[in-house]
């Protein structure tokens, strides 16, 4: 699989020899690779199907409802959008979310970023007389199916609770 399409964005053509040309954007780093990795002399086939997400639109809003109301809890009243994602970084490592490590330079971290959802360093090593960072590299709620996302908005819940924070199931379906 080269990739999933990331942006509804498509243009559809007819050829000179009356064929449909269909593009496509893509944009993550792996679907990038892959396309460049591409053989120009190979013919390739391609089956397009519809993007259907793994957890529901609903436990999404919920979950980032959850981080920001904690947020304002533990912040005084106030929200602050990287103590949300320390937050939802904290959450996922508590949950039990899937995670990878890698040893990369610690300026590296940005780039991690755009592939992982949330980095946590883990310790620094040396290696070849360099300081290396070990990282956890969690892939984030997008990549759950919906019994892994209630986990984690269950874990988020009960944060909420032992930090004296009752936030009701039910109110969070008005978000």
């Amino acid at each position: 699989m080269i990739g999933k399409l990331i942006k509804r964005e498509k243009s559809i053509s007819l050829s000179s020899s009356n064929k449909y040309r269909i593009t496509f954007e893509i944009e993550d780093y792996y679907s990038k690779k892959n396309v460049e990795q591409l053989e120009t002399d190979k013919i390739y086939k391609f089956e397009l199907k519809e993007y259907k997400s793994n957890r529901t639109i609903q436990q999404n809003k919920k979950m980032w409802k959850c981080l920001e109301l904690i947020a304002q809890e533990e912040l005084g009243g106030r929200t602050d959008s990287d103590y949300v994602m320390e937050l939802y970084a904290k959450m996922l490592e508590k949950s039990g979310a899937k995670y990878e490590y890698l040893m990369a330079l610690p300026e590296t971290i940005p780039e991690l970023l755009k592939v992982f959802r949330a980095v946590k360093i883990v310790e620094y090593r040396d290696y070849n007389n360099k300081k290396m960072a070990v990282i956890k590299c969690f892939y984030g709620s997008s990549k759950m199916n919906t019994k892994e996302m209630k986990n984690l908005i269950d874990t988020i819940l009960d944060y909420a609770y032992n930090i004296g924070l009752y936030i009701d199931k039910e109110e969070l379906y008005e978000y």
